[in-house]
């Protein structure tokens, strides 16, 4: 790897026939650990900032969220790798990292390939650690003391506070702590349990997997048949979050505040509506949307945990104006990140300095840009443009200065369909 604070050579790092666990790098290069394989990719300008603290940012994860940490961190010219072990995902096309191919992100086995690929990061200060899902930040803080030493996280001091919240079945005694409103909640353990949960909940109700990165996000079943079906078709995501459906659309009165926070204190804040939320659960249209009432619902929400790092609380406001918690996240930035970098909030390059010791300035957001999934919905933009009105579009792939993740998607989504086609014609 290049000596912290040049830029990124495109050549000393190049991409090789699939042959596991060989490459033939520059001499300056470490020789890969074996079942890895560094491939091209480019930084931005490093910054003095960053050439000034000689860490590398490591973004874990090619996932649309991650390929939004890749970029928000380039635009401040912080260097970034990003590590993955999906080789179809189209964010491990990204220009802006060098990429790190590894056997697996999502289990333990995380911890031991980053202990054995600390040697390829040089420099004075250890790399600076981006997970991008729940599963990944219970890891690291379940197994932080291994790492210590040869890596940073914001949230490493706060990790036996913030491992809790991780759990659905935790937030309610958070929202009593705190006096928020929060749906009444049952946990289903067993199909056994369907009856006791119906009659503690009632319908409408909503359904969610405790553990996070289950097979299904939320489930909205109309009858017992129904939550029956749920229980046997997702037998191995139980345990269930049964709650009281809060009524209301979900389209317009779902709110959210993300806050970098320093041992409690809020260094920054950035405050959304959700314009499209499908399927339910998931943001696929998104803009900026400044609201005291949410900022201190989640100001209310994360004080006195003495927290680091970025968190977001979600609520939803209901047919009577009031404020309802739905989820905290926390030990990550959330899916919808690019809609705060676009808008004036760079949350990876603030999380950045706050690890490097740096002073911080609290930005401002702006209302200049939307932000569309087209991966879940593909033509939300043509749906929402009245919304846009003068605002410029920001997407999850879509970039003009970093096309490929955006042709792979598009040619991924192209097969799709010609697939699903050939399907129905042989039918």
């Amino acid at each position: 790897m290049p000596p912290q604070g040049q830029p990124f050579n495109r050549r000393a790092v190049h991409r090789q026939r699939e042959t596991p666990g060989k490459v033939v790098p520059e001499k300056s290069l470490h020789a890969p650990l074996k079942g890895t394989r560094w491939v091209r990719g480019e930084a931005a300008p490093v910054s003095r900032k960053a050439r000034a603290r000689h860490s590398q940012a490591l973004v874990i994860g090619a996932c649309g969220h991650g390929l939004a940490i890749v970029h928000a961190l380039a635009h401040a010219g912080i260097q970034v790798t990003l590590m993955e072990a999906n080789r179809s995902l189209p964010g491990a096309r990204t220009r802006y990292a060098r990429m790190l191919w590894v056997d697996n992100i999502q289990t333990d086995g995380l911890i031991n390939t980053l202990l054995q690929l600390r040697h390829h990061f040089d420099g004075a200060d250890p790399p600076i650690l981006f997970p991008t899902n729940d599963r990944m930040v219970r890891v690291l803080a379940a197994n932080w003391p291994s790492l210590e030493g040869r890596y940073r996280l914001s949230w490493s001091r706060s990790r036996a506070t913030l491992a809790p919240l991780l759990d659905k079945d935790r937030i309610e005694a958070r929202c009593l702590e705190t006096g928020l409103n929060y749906p009444v909640s049952h946990v289903l353990n067993a199909s056994s349990g369907i009856d006791e949960a119906v009659r503690s909940i009632g319908f409408p109700m909503i359904v969610k997997p405790v553990r996070p990165l289950s097979s299904f996000k939320t489930s909205l079943p109309a009858t017992v048949q129904e939550l029956e079906a749920l229980c046997l078709k997702r037998e191995n995501d139980l345990p269930f979050l049964v709650q009281q459906y809060i009524e209301g659309s979900d389209e317009q009165n779902l709110l959210f505040s993300a806050l970098l926070l320093q041992d409690g204190e809020i260094l920054a804040r950035f405050d959304g509506r959700k314009l499209a939320a499908r399927p339910l659960g998931h943001t696929t249209v998104a803009e900026p949307h400044l609201d005291d009432e949410v900022f201190d619902s989640a100001r209310r929400f994360f004080s006195g945990l003495s927290v680091s790092g970025c968190v977001s609380l979600e609520v939803k406001r209901d047919t009577r104006g009031r404020l309802w918690v739905i989820e905290p996240t926390i030990g990550r930035s959330d899916y919808w990140l690019g809609l705060c970098t676009a808008n004036g909030v760079n949350f990876p390059a603030l999380e950045y300095d706050l690890v490097c010791g740096q002073s911080i300035s609290a930005p401002s957001q702006t209302n200049e840009a939307l932000w569309f999934n087209e991966q879940r919905q593909p033509f939300g933009i043509l749906q929402h443009w009245p919304e846009k009105g003068h605002r410029r579009a920001e997407f999850l792939f879509l970039n003009a200065r970093d096309l490929q993740p955006a042709i792979a998607f598009l040619a991924q989504t192209l097969l799709e369909v010609l697939n699903s086609v050939w399907r129905r014609l042989r039918t």
